[in-house]
């Protein structure tokens, strides 16, 4: 059971022979004792009941676990155990270094305070991210055209977390700005191609899934819904997007007499590394004109390195 720790005056450290009563990030990382994500250190106590672990974390309040006699026990032997053959780099657990994205679509997580990476999707679009807060990131880039400077287009993403559980559920909002080739603005005049989302993502182990909705505007809206999921916690990570766009005439309000619509699948893995993850994936468009004369997927590939 899992509890906050309003007060821990009343317990007393058990007594560890050799390592001590407290347990560091990279004896965590070692023995994969405690999974919770920004693990910093624990403290094993005693309580009238039994055995208290207190975990403290990068964010968010402690927690506490009430342990069994068996568990602890486990603990111990494996932290008097000393260092697997091997060293640490063999059994160290692979995070994501892209958790605020799935393919395409944004999660409800963010960038921690000072943390960056930098993102190639689909080998044309190039951009940065960095984590101004822990509930703050924005996102910088352009694409990677080949031909001159006036097919490349620019894009900025802000994107702000509203709420974090701490144990795996988060809400972010955020939006997309893309600043068309000058080519496309000779024709048409200045405009701004731009998109506003919310998304809610829940993991629990090493299964999550995020849904969300928005809006496109380009400049005509075109409101839609999209939802994933990624399983998998070791260095293949499997992934999965739907989304589903109406989008209708520019002028038309309320209900359009023309309406019409574009869903979208995209199945594929996530490879991990220490710092750096590689997406590859294929997108089905699923609209029925599609679909009857060209049943394939499209293609996915994106890059992302992680400045940890």
């Amino acid at each position: 059971m899992i509890f906050l720790l309003a007060t821990f005056s009343a317990f007393t450290p058990v007594e560890l022979p050799v390592v001590g009563t407290v347990i560091d990030e990279k004896e965590n990382t070692l023995f994969r004792l405690f999974d919770q994500k920004g693990f910093v250190q624990a403290t094993i106590y005693r309580s009238d009941s039994g055995y208290i672990a207190f975990v403290v974390l990068e964010k968010g309040p402690p927690l506490a676990y009430e342990m069994a006699d068996e568990e602890l026990n486990a603990i111990v032997a494996k932290l008097e155990s000393g260092v697997p053959s091997g060293g640490l780099e063999k059994v160290k657990a692979i995070e994501d270094p892209n958790y605020t994205r799935l393919f395409v679509m944004p999660t409800g997580e963010c960038l921690g305070r000072g943390k960056s990476y930098f993102a190639d999707y689909e080998l044309v679009l190039l951009w940065y991210s960095y984590g101004i807060t822990d509930n703050l990131m924005i996102s910088l880039g352009s694409t990677l055209i080949p031909g001159p400077l006036n097919v490349q287009a620019l894009y900025a993403g802000p994107k702000m977390k509203l709420w974090d559980s701490h144990r795996g559920q988060t809400v972010s909002v955020g939006a997309h700005i893309v600043l068309p080739p000058k080519i496309v603005m000779e024709e048409r005049g200045f405009e701004l191609w731009s998109a506003g989302y919310i998304s809610v993502t829940s993991e629990k182990g090493p299964f999550s899934g995020t849904i969300g909705g928005g809006a496109l505007f380009f400049p005509e809206v075109y409101p839609g819904f999209f939802g994933g999921f990624k399983a998998g916690t070791g260095k293949i990570k499997f992934m999965g997007e739907y989304w589903h766009i109406l989008y209708w005439k520019k002028g038309q309000q309320f209900l359009p007499e023309e309406i019409s619509q574009w869903p979208s699948l995209i199945l594929g893995c996530r490879f991990a590394g220490k710092n750096l993850s590689a997406d590859l994936g294929l997108v089905y468009p699923m609209f029925s004109e599609y679909v009857k004369h060209i049943p394939i997927g499209f293609p996915l590939v994106n890059f992302a390195y992680n400045f940890r």
